[in-house]
C-alpha cells in the first residue's frame, strides 16, 4: 500500500524596519516569491510601531498609499498562476525604526 502525501509548503518569515522616514525600502533585499504574504505593522513580534507604516509597489517617496496603523494586518494575494516578489513591496514608516513583520507562502 503506497501513501500519497500532499505537497507541503514551509512559510517564509521575516521583519523589516526602516531607519529613516521618507526613504522607502524594499521588504526583502533579494527576490522572495510567494502566492500570498501577510504584513503586520510592528517592529518585531510583540513590539508595536510608534505610528503608521505605508506600503506600496514603488520606491518613490510618498508613493506608498496603503496605510497600516500599529498592529494592523494586510494580506496580499497574487492572482491564480502568478507570484508576488516581496522585493517589489516597499515600506515607508511615519516614525524612524518602525516596520512590519511578514509571513509568506
Amino acid at each position: 500500500m503506497s501513501h500519497h502525501y500532499p505537497q507541503t509548503v514551509t512559510p517564509a518569515t521575516g521583519r523589516k524596519t526602516v531607519a529613516a522616514t521618507g526613504t522607502p525600502e524594499a521588504l526583502t533585499t533579494g527576490h522572495v516569491y510567494a502566492q500570498s504574504v501577510e504584513l503586520v505593522a510592528q517592529k518585531q513580534q510583540g513590539s508595536a510601531n510608534a505610528g503608521t507604516v505605508y506600503i506600496g509597489w514603488t520606491s518613490g517617496n510618498g508613493e506608498q498609499d496603503r496605510p497600516l496603523a500599529p498592529g494592523d494586518t494586510w494580506v496580499i494575494t497574487a492572482p491564480d498562476g502568478k507570484k508576488l516578489d516581496l522585493a517589489e513591496i516597499y515600506i515607508d514608516p511615519a516614525n524612524p525604526g518602525d516596520g512590519v513583520t511578514w509571513t509568506a507562502v
